[in-house]
Formats: C-alpha cells, structure tokens, sequence
C-alpha cells in the first residue's frame, strides 16, 4: 500500500447567507490562490489544506485497511470509562 500526503491551499466561497462555505480551487502556492480570491465579486478565502490518501495494491489491503478505519471509529466512540472496561 502506497500512503501519499498531498498539501496545498484550497480557495473557499462563502454561499447562501454566509453560514457555509463551497469549494472553489486548489492551488499549489498561496500567491495564486490569493490571487483568485482577492478577484472575486464574493467572499472568498484561502485556506492551507493536507489530505492523505492509501492507494491499495491488492484487496486484501483493502479489506485490511477498511477494518482498522472502522475499528478505529467505533473506539473513538466510547468514553474513557467504556475503554477501561473493555480493557483497551
């Protein structure tokens, strides 16, 4: 499995009455995206963004993989006391 990290900055739109916001663009340097935003009739932002994403070579890593992200989200769920109760 290979794990890449992309990074960069993300153009942000305000929508409807300010409470949301909307994907515009990435950019790879915050000069371009400042740029576009500073253009823009509406009210846009620049935000630093980093995402991470496995890329499987096989399904076993797959399989493997969506088990421990489940795992991982029912465990957050608990409260500490559940944790030391189960032992975890």
């Amino acid at each position: 499995m290979l794990t890449t990290v992309v990074s960069g900055f993300e153009v942000v739109e305000s929508v409807g009455d300010g409470r949301g916001e909307t994907h515009v663009a990435y950019f790879n340097n915050a000069e371009a995206a400042k740029m576009l935003a500073s253009k823009s009739p509406c009210w846009m932002r620049v935000q630093r963004f980093e995402k991470v994403f496995d890329i499987c070579s096989t399904v076993d890593e797959y399989t493997t993989l969506k088990t421990a992200e489940v795992k991982a989200r029912a465990l957050a769920k608990l409260s500490p006391e559940e944790l030391v109760a189960l032992g975890l």
